[in-house]
């Protein structure tokens, strides 16, 4: 019993019999490797495959501690809008997606980790080439991007993309949590300046938030819309709000004509369905968005006439399940 007490894992009584031995060793082999199993699948985020987050900052202090490359913190942009509008389970299909992505970037010494939600870390090693590091993070964008286009469909318009801050390690220091910090800094530059890019602590500001005076013209390159797509601006219920808002302030100061349309979705099986046929019946000067089972549609410089006219043409494009599924109503702001 002492023996178990200080750590012992069997026994084997004497005399020794070589089946009895070989079968203990296997038995306790066995049960070290069960244990390794479970302590590597500790260290894993269960959806993407990656480290987690204690596992990555476990590992990510030995390395900046000893290493030299470029530590990067990576972040999903408009993700949020992804699992408002299609839902959770395509949002992991996203997040597994950017997972490979990463770790199809990375080599055997480099490391990637998920440090939750839509927030990723990668550390490469040896890498100080600011052009590698831009190439890197274009190839996530845009591959991101195809693949939401593919299992969203070619209408989607969420402006989906990587913002990447960088430090390079040990120019801007050894400590983790220090490093941490600045890359969130250049990443924070990134997301207030357009993102889907890049920035590298230090390169141009020594850690300071870069000025945001702009030219008109770099604004507005940073405001214009990606990918425009035929039909009409679909936009999260959030964004329509508020646009909703700004019409209704138009309407008032200018007397310009604006109209309201809701769909009601009685039938849910028919969701994706009509949302594609209602959204290439529009213009692309009309806005729409769904909340719950209800489709909104703001037509501006529309005649009462005329929104009778596109709400018959979205109906004509329906097949008879679908327009007996809909409940239509339409007012001017």
């Amino acid at each position: 019993s002492y023996g178990f007490k200080i750590g012992a894992a069997d026994y084997i009584r004497k005399p020794l019999r070589a089946d009895v031995l070989l079968r203990r060793v296997s038995n306790i082999l066995d049960n070290l490797e069960k244990i390794q199993d479970l302590k590597q699948a500790s260290d894993i985020d269960q959806m993407t495959g990656l480290l987690n987050k204690s596992a990555a900052t476990r590992e990510l202090e030995k390395i900046c501690a000893t290493a030299q490359g470029a530590l990067m913190m990576i972040d999903l942009d408009s993700f949020k809008l992804v699992n408002d509008i299609y839902g959770h389970a395509m949002g992991d299909k996203i997040l597994m997606k950017l997972a490979e992505l990463l770790k199809s970037i990375t080599r055997e010494n480099d490391l990637a980790g998920r440090m939750g939600g839509d927030e990723f870390i990668a550390f490469l090693e040896n890498i100080d080439d600011a052009k590698i590091l831009k190439q890197k993070v274009a190839f996530l964008n845009e591959q991101i991007l195809i693949y939401a286009k593919i299992i969203m469909g070619a209408d989607m318009q969420i402006s989906l993309g990587v913002s990447c801050g960088v430090v390079f390690v040990p120019e801007e220091g050894t400590n983790f949590t220090t490093l941490y910090k600045k890359a969130d800094d250049a990443l924070y530059i990134v997301k207030k300046n357009g993102k889907h890019g890049l920035e590298i602590f230090g390169s141009q500001n020594s850690g300071k938030i870069a000025s945001t005076v702009k030219k008109i013209s770099q604004m507005r390159m940073i405001m214009d819309e990606r990918n425009i797509e035929t039909g009409a601006y679909f936009v999260d219920f959030e964004t329509f709000k508020k646009i909703y808002r700004l019409m209704c302030r138009i309407v008032e100061n200018c007397q310009k004509s604006v109209t309201l349309l809701q769909f009601t979705l009685l039938n849910e099986n028919y969701t994706e369905e009509f949302k594609e046929i209602m959204v290439h019946s529009l213009r692309t000067s009309d806005c729409a968005t769904q909340n719950g089972k209800n489709f909104l549609v703001l037509l501006i410089e529309t005649t009462e006439d005329e929104s009778l006219m596109v709400k018959d043409k979205i109906f004509s494009r329906l097949n008879t399940n679908l327009k007996s599924a809909i409940k239509f109503e339409r007012e001017k702001l």
